[in-house]
């Protein structure tokens, strides 16, 4: 199969305010006159927007002339607008398929196959207004072979061999030579962070380049032995798994400027704190780690047919899976007994240094049994049950996280002086940014200063207890209806902790919920934390648990009256103390992956599932519509063939919960006693409170928000004071012409139906975590009506005509998602997108869009 698709994009640089705006082609003009030799103006004519020529970059929109100011307090009127540019996005999907089916002898049986696919996807990620987009480049090479040979009647083994190699890439796009091969030749990343100025490089996706290999060999032994009443099943597999990835973010430095007069300075101007105006983020490390994992299994299974209609199925299966974790353990004392290649203090111990190794799991037992029931008494009966325990390996993303932390990767900003940071030589490639600033970066450190992340040393797979009852029953001799119970017990599941929470304040205004020693060394890094020598610290640990408890209906019928199809409905709750067991954002389904109290991960996080859908329906059929009675000629021909083949689908809402910023309000250092360092370093915390709104009345608008402030003093030298607090509607406060602070609109908390949670309101409620439970909140439905209309017509004895009209999502119906939850965002809070047709969380990955209809046709012969 080979499918292609091209497409045109166009890509205007806006945001949410008064646009992103960019110096136009003459106002670059004017730059390099106004500042010839400039580094800063030569790098933004070769790599920023108008330095990508593709797609014809052109101003659109107004013209507005803003002051620019360069090194030596120069200042120049250029013209800003917005920038417009149009590529062509082609999308392309190639698939190969072969097959071999042989039988050599009369018992031997050989089975071979091969896939390849090969995927691409222009512009997939990235700023296409800016010139800073990536394209999505994937394979995949499949080849199996299976050999079954009979030794007799009793006795059937099965080899099996497989070999997968997949490749997926984020790379090229705007700048084609920007491989994960080749990251040298990539740009750099500039970020303004205090304009509407537009940023370039790869800058909504700094870490293009990127990808990962995954090769995956797999030998498998099955047999079969068959004696009497028994069939025994046993056999056991070999995996190994090779999985280079290439991900390092900062690799090739993220440089932050205040706007482009900072730029041109590369620093900050007179009177301005460098620290705060002009950064580079950049990373020390390995651009590729080399993950591999080899697992084992084996299993016995007996089917004992106890009686003509009783079956029971006994068996245990043991897995074995390695730890790819301990990749990042080797690398690092590799590196760290080198003196000429170690990054950290040579004085500490090695374990210090280094990454914990994670110790082997080799318990992984997993006993099954079910049993198969037809009663004497009613012969269309069967009642089937079974329970067994499944263990899951652990997610590479788990790796890849704190393959960028520290000790394995030394990460740090530089500041810009106007002196350093950019090259003198105007070149923005990473080979020449780290070349110029990796010195920059000190080695010999404390990497328990830096960002750490890590995993407890007894980390382990989790497992799952599953139980199910069903009973099936036939109705005539083209129908069959069956009710099934099932269930699942998640154990020892992974979930995000802060290792090492600051808790001096919640210890000193609540001291029973903090009941361990803390640092009081006010010089170390570990200071009001429980560890003096570690500063933030992302681990992941094995204290997330899932319930899962569900009733399943389901009616099959096979050419009743013409009719032949399926109708499936599900009513379940999932429960669980971790949805994501990653640095999730609290969008639609995920919660924020950190718990509130960083001491109690359990009970106090219990919730619906992000996950957890209530009411589930699924219908598809298929219906021949009856045939007239003439089966000749031309009317019969027009009258009869005609099939209706149909798909509903239909999801209850998502869960979602509410979520506030780190610093809740914009006028004063207002915050949670969530920890507010770990949660704003976008490295180990999630850029968000982990703190959640407290909910006050769940009848009131989603959208309404009140807020306890503590600010309510007199405005001294520029700065709100503490003083009484009082219910004010959050984000109604403001600074009035003169500089003097109001503190906001007075609301009564009842009338609102959230409370931000912050330290005033902590106290007045005497819980310094009072924020509500996880997943209160559901988005709206999802419902799909897929159908198509077949005619078929017979021409001759061989050759028949077949019409079809498809007509996807009939009804029409918009699949909005999830309201905004972000209460730092008011214009969208508790409003659903009506733009956004969203995408159903299934693992089909199902997307409603708008109404369309394909007509075709082919002849059969």
């Amino acid at each position: 199969m080979y499918t292609t698709r091209t497409g045109a994009a166009p890509a205007t640089s806006t945001n949410s305010t008064n646009g992103t705006l960019t110096p136009t082609p003459d106002g670059l003009q004017q730059l390099a006159s106004t500042f010839p030799n400039n580094p800063s103006v030569a790098i933004l004519q070769t790599y920023g927007p108008y330095g990508v020529k593709v797609g014809n970059p052109q101003p659109v929109g107004a013209i507005t002339m803003q002051s620019v100011t360069g090194p030596g307090g120069i200042t120049t009127t250029i013209p800003f607008s917005l920038v417009q540019r149009l590529i062509t996005t082609p999308f392309k999907d190639q698939e190969h398929l072969g097959r071999l089916d042989w039988q050599p002898t009369g018992v031997d049986h050989l089975f071979l196959r091969y896939f390849y696919q090969d995927l691409a996807q222009a512009a997939a990620a990235g700023d296409i207004a800016a010139g800073g987009w990536g394209d999505s480049l994937g394979s995949a090479h499949s080849v199996g072979a299976d050999w079954t040979h009979s030794f007799n009647a009793h006795w059937v083994d099965q080899i099996r061999y497989s070999f997968q190699q997949t490749r997926a890439f984020l790379q090229g796009g705007a700048f084609p030579n920007c491989t994960v091969t080749a990251i040298n030749s990539c740009p750099s990343d500039i970020v303004f962070s205090g304009s509407s100025d537009l940023s370039f490089g790869y800058t909504q996706n700094p870490q293009i380049p990127q990808g990962r290999i995954v090769k995956v060999t797999q030998v498998q032994n099955n047999a079969t032995w068959s004696h009497g009443n028994h069939t025994l099943l046993f056999g056991g597999e070999i995996d190994y798994q090779n999985s280079p990835s290439t991900y390092l973010p900062s690799y090739g430095g993220t440089f932050v400027f205040n706007n482009l007069s900072n730029f041109l300075a590369n620093g900050p101007l007179a009177g301005q704190t460098a620290q705060n105006v002009s950064t580079l983020s950049l990373a020390d490390g390995d651009y590729t780690t080399r993950f591999t994992e080899l697992d084992a299994a084996g299993y016995v299974q007996d089917d004992w047919r106890v009686m003509p209609g009783f079956t029971v199925h006994i068996g245990l299966r043991w897995e074995y899976f390695s730890q790819p974790y301990n990749q990042l353990h080797d690398e690092t004392v590799a590196r760290e007994l080198n003196p000429a290649t170690a990054f950290w203090d040579q004085s500490l111990p090695i374990a210090v240094r280094t990454v914990t190794a994670v110790d082997d799991f080799f318990k992984n037992f997993q006993p099954r049994i079910g049993f198969a029931w037809n009663p004497g008494f009613d012969k269309q009966m069967v009642v089937r049950g079974g329970y067994a325990i499944n263990s899951n390996p652990s997610f590479y993303n788990i790796f890849s996280n704190d393959a960028v932390l520290a000790p394995t990767s030394n990460a740090g900003q530089v500041v810009c002086d106007g002196a350093n940071c950019l090259p003198s030589n105007a070149s923005f490639t990473v080979g020449s940014v780290r070349a110029a600033n990796l010195a920059a970066l000190p080695r010999g450190t404390d990497p328990r200063t830096r960002d750490h992340g890590g995993v407890h040393v007894n980390f382990r797979p989790p497992y799952t207890q599953t139980y199910t009852l069903a009973i099936q029953h036939q109705f005539g001799g083209a129908a069959v209806g069956e009710m099934r119970y099932t269930g699942s017990i998640t154990q020892k599941n992974f979930q995000s902790s802060n290792g090492n929470p600051t808790l001096l304040q919640v210890q000193q205004r609540f001291p029973n919920y903090v009941p361990i020693p803390l640092c009081q060394d006010p010089n170390a890094v570990g200071f009001g934390r429980p560890d003096c020598s570690l500063g933030n610290n992302s681990l992941v640990g094995n204290t997330g648990w899932a319930n899962y408890n569900a009733l399943q209906l389901n009616l099959t019928t096979r050419n009743l009256h013409g009719l032949t199809g399926t109708l499936a409905y599900t009513h379940s709750k999932a429960l669980d103390n971790a949805t994501d067991a990653f640095r999730s954002t609290g969008a639609g389904g995920s919660s924020i992956a950190f718990p509130q109290n960083p001491l109690n991960p359990g009970a106090p996080e219990r919730g619906v599932s992000g996950n957890d859908f209530p009411n589930v329906v699924g219908l598809g059929f298929m219906y021949d519509l009856p045939h007239t009675q003439r089966k000749t000629g031309l009317l019969s021909r027009l009258m009869n063939g005609y099939f209706l083949d149909s798909v509903y689908r239909y999801n209850s809402g998502q869960p979602y919960t509410f979520y506030q910023p780190v610093g809740l309000d914009a006028f004063t250092p207002d915050i949670s006693f969530c920890d507010a360092t770990f949660n704003g370093d976008f490295n180990v915390g999630v850029g968000v409170d982990t703190c959640r709104l407290v909910l006050s009345n769940k009848k009131a608008p989603l959208n309404t928000v009140v807020y306890y402030n503590p600010y309510t003093g007199p405005t001294v030298n520029g700065s709100p004071t503490l003083g009484a607090p009082q219910f004010v509607a959050y984000q109604s406060d403001f600074v009035d012409n003169n500089g003097n602070y109001n503190p906001g609109t007075s609301m009564d908390p009842s009338s609102a139906h959230w409370i931000i949670d912050n330290q005033a309101y902590a106290q007045l409620a005497g819980n310094p975590y009072p924020g509500s439970g996880r997943s209160l909140n559901r988005g709206v439905t999802f419902s799909e009506l897929d159908a198509t209309i077949i005619k078929s017509t017979l021409i001759t004895e061989r050759i028949n005509i077949e019409l079809s009209m498809a007509a996807y999502n009939v009804l029409n119906q918009a699949y909005r998602g999830t309201p905004g939850a972000f209460v730092a965002q008011q214009i969208n809070l508790g409003i659903v997108d009506y733009n956004n047709t969203g995408s159903v969380p299934t693992p089909t990955g199902l997307t409603s869009g708008n109404r369309f209809v394909m007509l075709g046709a082919k002849v059969i012969f």
